[in-house]
């Protein structure tokens, strides 16, 4: 697996992977322009990323800006993950050490400099704050309802099977969009060669994926052979594909939202099922070839 590039934002917008970000990161290539804005590109780490600030100064540029579980505005705050501190001070920090917590109740996003990690989690804040902003609720009512008051920074080691659905989602959610029940159904059932090979015509003109998850990302720009996502199938109206990129991106936030806030029918993994990514057409180069699909570990 190769190391993570240098911040490429010409590259990275054009990426076919990357569509659901594109708009955001051709945004900040427009309004991110000093040098300063960026870290370096030499030595460790040296990525080229946006700074803390710059990324700041990004966000309070956006007329319609991302929010937390509760509806505050977000704001970065830096993350010193190399910065080490004793157990009595993790335990004084208290509920502020919450990343959840935090987020929700002061609208504080936790994120490492230099973190591509934590730089596409933003960037899907900024995409998809409806969805986003829903799954920061849900994590705190979880917090709520389980923890006893005053919550510590650590409120529990084992999450439910509600906690490990948003996290996973999170993470690695892909959300599957198709003007088509039976392209769906195909995915859901794990028919492949069907999905991919012998209705693939079909497929780019009436399913798109977006990722959704963070981490799905770095995964690809590190050269993951084989990331797999969560799908969450959102069945488009008919004519879906033929509006802009913004406009569908705008629905599928608002659909996910509310498939997030149903938290008696949305609850647990199993409401979703695996996605082999990269079966997608276009999505690596060697899927023209009728035998990538033969690889039965990847497609499984």
């Amino acid at each position: 697996m190769a190391d993570l590039p240098a911040w490429d934002s010409s590259a990275l917008a054009s990426h076919p992977v990357f569509e659901a970000l594109a708009p955001v990161v051709k945004d900040l290539r427009l309004k991110l322009g000093k040098i300063s804005d960026f870290g370096p590109k030499i030595g460790h780490m040296g990525l080229g990323l946006p700074t803390i600030d710059a990324l700041q100064r990004y966000l309070n540029s956006l007329i319609s800006k991302p929010k937390s579980g509760c509806g505050i505005d977000i704001k970065i705050i830096e993350q010193k993950s190399t910065q080490r501190r004793s157990r009595s001070e993790k335990c004084d920090e208290g509920w502020e050490g919450n990343y959840q917590l935090r987020l929700f109740l002061k609208g504080e996003l936790f994120t490492r400099a230099q973190s591509y990690h934590d730089l596409f989690n933003l960037l899907v804040h900024i995409q998809f704050p409806l969805s986003k902003a829903g799954l920061n609720a849900r994590h705190f009512l979880c917090i709520d309802e389980s923890a006893q008051f005053p919550w510590k920074a650590k409120v529990g080691q084992n999450r439910g099977a509600e906690q490990d659905l948003l996290t996973h989602l999170d993470e690695g959610g892909v959300l599957v969009v198709s003007e088509n029940f039976e392209l769906l159904q195909l995915l859901q059932d794990r028919q492949w060669h069907k999905l991919f090979v012998e209705k693939r015509v079909d497929l780019l003109k009436h399913m798109k994926f977006f990722v959704f998850g963070h981490a799905i990302y770095e995964d690809v720009l590190k050269g993951h052979q084989t990331p797999h996502g969560l799908g969450v199938a959102l069945h488009a109206p008919n004519g879906f594909f033929k509006r802009s990129l913004t406009e569908q991106l705008h629905w599928a936030d608002q659909i996910l939202s509310d498939v997030i806030a149903a938290r008696e029918s949305f609850k647990a993994v199993s409401c979703c099922f695996p996605v082999p990514l990269l079966g997608y057409p276009g999505w690596s180069l060697e899927n023209n070839d009728e035998s990538y699909y033969s690889n039965s570990v990847y497609f499984r």
